[in-house]
């Protein structure tokens, strides 16, 4: 049998732009099916495994960088991390969306050591999912919520974007283009642009700085690692190397991830009215994010 990996079908054939970005996408998709289709075999038996592992929170708000640090994460022999298990589209591969959210909301705990923290394969030392604040808004999921502040043996990472504004615009492309994430640099800048209104900015400001003085006061006698989304992307192994030594073990050398920056333009170049909101924000604590 001939057998090859996806590493020497980029080295050895020649593709066009369409098909190196197809096999791109096979490699991202396939190395987050994998390990999924291992839980689904341990679960029923076919395989073993163990849950004697430390569990871990990645943590933090939707477009922060949280896909990014997942794949760089995943990458550790000794790690694993699920995706957004509460947002039962991303758990497709286990079952229906609907009887997931039936299982979710009847049994939250065993929910959530099913997916969260199931049994993984022996080698696996450290596990976790991503957890985004929003979901404890949209499910049923209190118990989950207490559990998680009330084991501090858990640890957490934290990833922040230290510019709420860029968060919230990178938010609404998402939600406008339906795209939430990206293999290529390519970009329509029309299909992007947004525009924004004062009260929106200042309601979703004064949000931000609400959820993370609360989660800093939850998780405040936790083990807790805070982590930036432009410190990922300036300084990947700096920052890659400062987690496995939070979690206690070895460094690896990460290599670049096939997802792409979705909005490298400015912001000026991305809200349409943005002076007119740097202008209204320019004596106000909220100025410093309309100045990159």
């Amino acid at each position: 049998m001939f057998i090859f990996t996806f590493r020497e079908w980029d080295e050895t054939l020649k593709f066009g732009d369409v098909n190196n970005m197809m096999i791109k996408k096979i490699k991202y998709y396939y190395n987050r099916l994998v390990p999924g289709f291992k839980s689904i075999a341990i679960r029923k038996g076919l395989l073993p495994g163990h849950d004697n592992y430390q569990k871990i929170l990645l943590l933090g708000n939707a477009r922060v960088g949280s896909t990014l640090l997942q794949s760089y994460l995943n990458k550790h022999p000794y790690i694993y991390c699920e995706g957004e298990i509460y947002n039962t589209d991303h758990l497709k591969i286990y079952g229906k969306a609907d009887e997931l959210r039936q299982q979710m909301n009847n049994n939250p705990m065993k929910f959530l050591n099913t997916y969260g923290y199931p049994k993984h394969s022996k080698k696996i030392q450290f596990a976790d999912f991503k957890l985004f604040y929003s979901h404890f808004k949209t499910e049923k999921t209190n118990i989950i919520w207490d559990y998680l502040i009330e084991n501090k043996d858990i640890k957490i990472i934290h990833i922040k974007r230290k510019n709420s504004l860029r968060n919230f615009v990178s938010l609404k492309i998402a939600a406008k283009t339906n795209e939430w994430r990206s293999f290529t640099e390519k970009s329509n800048i029309e299909n992007k642009q947004i525009t924004l209104t004062k009260e929106e900015c200042l309601q979703e400001f004064e949000l931000q700085e609400k959820i993370l003085s609360e989660i800093d006061n939850s998780f405040k006698n936790h083990k807790i690692i805070e982590i930036y989304y432009t410190d990922l992307i300036n300084d990947k192994e700096g920052t890659m190397n400062g987690i496995f030594e939070f979690l206690d073990t070895h460094k690896i050398r990460i290599e670049d991830t096939v997802l792409k920056k979705q909005n490298p333009e400015s912001l000026d170049e991305l809200v349409t009215n943005f002076q007119d909101l740097k202008n209204e924000f320019q004596d106000t604590k909220w100025g410093v994010f309309f100045e990159e």
